[in-house]
């Protein structure tokens, strides 16, 4: 009886740990640290959330499936309902469902319906209507280093481009992996006009590494990208790169 009782009890326990508890969405707090871009009568702000907080805003781990959270807001004062295309911000974008089939393998039947219905809920819809603040998530690939997130809006014959470059929380040794995907991304988005390198510090290597405010090691070559945007968008023929002896801080534009 006793040994009965045990194993109900562990059987209880393990439930219990395992249930479904998401956290909550703080707007003002993700507006507070978001990169904004404003255009006439339209906002938009992006933040990349972070494996920890997404974890503590969806209850499940994202970051070991791949996937990277992207919140988004609009603030459209333009007249018109706006289309947002979120195929702009990754090619490869996680559905919301696709999102939770990966992450609710763990829990019971009433727990994963649950989770389907959140990430639902908290997506970033694609109709966002005139005279209102939409915002939500996205679900992108996950990156490290800097993230180049783009949101592409459509309406009323027109459309909207707004592009950021987020530095993603966390560290990676390598800067200047993550410094040279940015220009190809920007490169294939057609939103990059011109670019170019300046030197900006003394080159750190592996066996003698620069370190951060916080401590962490980096290696780089001491190169700083500038980069220089256009609209509308730039073919990729038509992109402009710096000559010169650049590694030497001097830029000439070609």
């Amino acid at each position: 009886m006793m040994q009965r009782l045990a194993l109900l009890f562990s059987l209880f326990t393990f439930t219990a740990a395992c249930s479904f508890q998401p956290g909550i969405v703080d707007d003002n707090a993700l507006r507070e640290g978001a990169t904004q871009h404003a255009e006439q009568a339209l906002t938009v702000r992006a933040s990349v959330i972070s494996d920890s907080d997404a974890h503590d805003i969806f209850g499940v781990a994202l970051g070991i499936h791949g996937i990277q959270a992207v919140w988004l807001e609009v603030d459209n004062h333009t007249g018109t309902p706006l289309y947002y295309l979120p195929v702009t911000t990754d090619q490869q974008y996680f559905s919301p469902l696709e999102v939770a089939w990966k992450v609710k393998g763990k829990f019971g039947k009433e727990d994963e319906k649950a989770v389907d219905r959140m990430f639902v809920s908290r997506a970033m819809p694609i109709n966002l209507p005139t005279g209102k603040r939409t915002s939500g998530f996205v679900f992108t690939n996950r990156d490290l280093g800097v993230k180049v997130v783009n949101v592409d809006l459509l309406g009323g014959g027109k459309s909207w481009q707004s592009s950021f470059i987020i530095d993603v929380p966390g560290i990676k040794l390598d800067v200047d992996e993550a410094r040279d995907y940015l220009p190809q991304d920007m490169i294939f988005s057609q939103r990059l006009a011109e670019f170019g390198y300046v030197r900006a510090m003394e080159a750190k290597h592996i066996d003698n590494p620069g370190h951060n405010l916080t401590g962490d090691p980096f290696i780089t070559d001491g190169l700083r990208l500038v980069i220089f945007f256009h609209n509308p968008m730039t073919p990729m023929h038509e992109v402009k790169t710096s000559t010169g002896n650049s590694r030497t801080g001097t830029v000439a534009t070609g």
